[in-house]
C-alpha cells in the first residue's frame, strides 16, 4: 500500500500537473498582482523535487533520470518491494523542467564567459539569456515594444547624454544592440544583468536613492525609462523619487506600467497617458499603458 509520504508527493504532483496544464490559470498568474499564487506555484514545484530527492536518497543504489545519483549511505540494503518510487508521468514533468532549466543556466555560463573574456564581443545579448523570474514580477516586453522604447530615448537624445533604463531591462538590452551610446545604464535588482560591468546599477525601488555612484548620477539622466516592478502606489511613489533624483533639468520620462497608475504618475511627475500601449510576450492580464512628460513625432498625449 502507498505510504503517507508517497500520498503527499502523488499529492503535490497532482497539483503542480493540475496548474500547469491550466492554460487559462497560467496566464492569470501573469498578473502582477498574482504573487501569491506564483510564490505557491513555486512552493509546490521545489516541494516535489524535494520530495523526489528524499526517494532517490532512501532508496538502494538509486538513480533517477533527473539527474539525482545516490549511493547506498550504509550496508542496509533495502528490499526492491520497499523501495519508493515515482511515477513515469512525475519523473518526465521533472525531467523535462530541469533539462530547461538546465539549458538555459548552461547559456547564460557560457554569456558570462564570453563576457569576462571580452565584454565588446559579448555586445548582442537577447533576453532568451535570462528566465522571467515571476518571484521579482520579471516580465518582458515583446519585440516591438523593446524596440519602440529604445527608439525613443535614442531619437530624444544626443552623444554623451545619459540615459536610464529603471527595472526595465528588455529595452536596455535591445538599446544596447541597437545602438552605441556608452552612458545608457540599466537600474535593476536582479544581479544576473552585473555581466554589463559599468552599466549595471543594482537597483532596489525600497531604497530609492541608496544606490553604488548614486551622487555621481544625480541630476544628470536626459532620458529616463521606469517600468516600477510591482503594481502599487508605493513601488511607483518610490521609483519616481529615484526618477527625480536622477533626472537632470529638461529630462524626458517615460513610464510603462498598468492603467490604475494614470493619476498616480501624473501628480508624481506630470507624466501624461499616450497613444502607445506596452505590450508583455507573455501576456498579463492588467491593461498597460505608457505615460510620458514629452511628445514626439511617434509618442503622443491623448485628449482627455
Amino acid at each position: 500500500m502507498p505510504t503517507d509520504f508517497e500520498d503527499r508527493v502523488s499529492e503535490v504532483t497532482r497539483q503542480l500537473l493540475t496548474t500547469v496544464n491550466d492554460q487559462s490559470l497560467e496566464f492569470e498568474s501573469r498578473n502582477r498582482h498574482t504573487d501569491v499564487l506564483m510564490a505557491e506555484l513555486d512552493t509546490q514545484m521545489h516541494e516535489l523535487l524535494a520530495a523526489a530527492r528524499t526517494l532517490a536518497a532512501t532508496s538502494r543504489n538509486c538513480t533517477f533520470d533527473i539527474g539525482v545519483h545516490t549511493d547506498q549511505p550504509d550496508n542496509k540494503a533495502m528490499d526492491s518491494d520497499d523501495a519508493p518510487a515515482l511515477s513515469a508521468d512525475t519523473l518526465a514533468l521533472l525531467q523535462s523542467f530541469l533539462s530547461e532549466k538546465q539549458e538555459v543556466e548552461e547559456r547564460f555560463a557560457q554569456l558570462q564567459e564570453a563576457a569576462d573574456a571580452d565584454f565588446q564581443n559579448a555586445k548582442k545579448i537577447d533576453m532568451s539569456y535570462f528566465q522571467e523570474d515571476w518571484q521579482l514580477s520579471q516580465f518582458w516586453y515583446d519585440d516591438a515594444t523593446s524596440d519602440f522604447i529604445a527608439d525613443r530615448a535614442f531619437a530624444n537624445t544626443q552623444d554623451g547624454d545619459y540615459i536610464a533604463f529603471i527595472s526595465s531591462p528588455t529595452a536596455y538590452v535591445t538599446f544596447r544592440n541597437k545602438y552605441e551610446r556608452s552612458n545608457a545604464f540599466v537600474f535593476e535588482f536582479d544581479q544576473r544583468f552585473d555581466m554589463f560591468r559599468d552599466q549595471f546599477v543594482h537597483y532596489d525601488f525600497n531604497h530609492p536613492v541608496e544606490f553604488a555612484r548614486a551622487q555621481d548620477m544625480k541630476h544628470k539622466f536626459k532620458f529616463i525609462v521606469a517600468d516600477p516592478p510591482f503594481l502599487n502606489e508605493d513601488c511607483l511613489t518610490q521609483t519616481m523619487e529615484t526618477v527625480k533624483f536622477l533626472a537632470a533639468e529638461g529630462a524626458k520620462v517615460m513610464i510603462d506600467t498598468g492603467a490604475v497608475m494614470e493619476d498616480l504618475a501624473l501628480k508624481l511627475i506630470g507624466a501624461k497617458i499616450t497613444n502607445f500601449r506596452p505590450a508583455h510576450k507573455g501576456g498579463l492580464a492588467n491593461e498597460f499603458r505608457c505615460y510620458a512628460t514629452f511628445n514626439d513625432d511617434k509618442l503622443t498625449w491623448l485628449s482627455k
